[in-house]
């Protein structure tokens, strides 16, 4: 029974390591991606200005 339990501690803790590892390496992944959503809502951000710019002068075009 001693050794069984034994065994089965070390294979518990063994689990615990892998999650550990597991999430520190999902908290990686998700900074980067953080980033890279950021990246592009920006560049979304300016194509709308772009759009609306654009809009505008054809508008003020097309009313003349």
């Amino acid at each position: 029974i001693i050794t069984a339990l034994a065994e089965l501690k070390s294979d518990t803790e063994h689990i615990k390591e892998g999650v550990a590892r597991n999430e520190k390496q999902l908290n990686q992944i998700n900074g980067r991606l953080r980033k890279a959503e950021e990246k592009v809502q920006f560049i979304q951000g300016i194509g709308s200005v772009f759009a609306v710019i654009f809009g505008t002068a054809i508008g003020w075009l097309f009313r003349r």
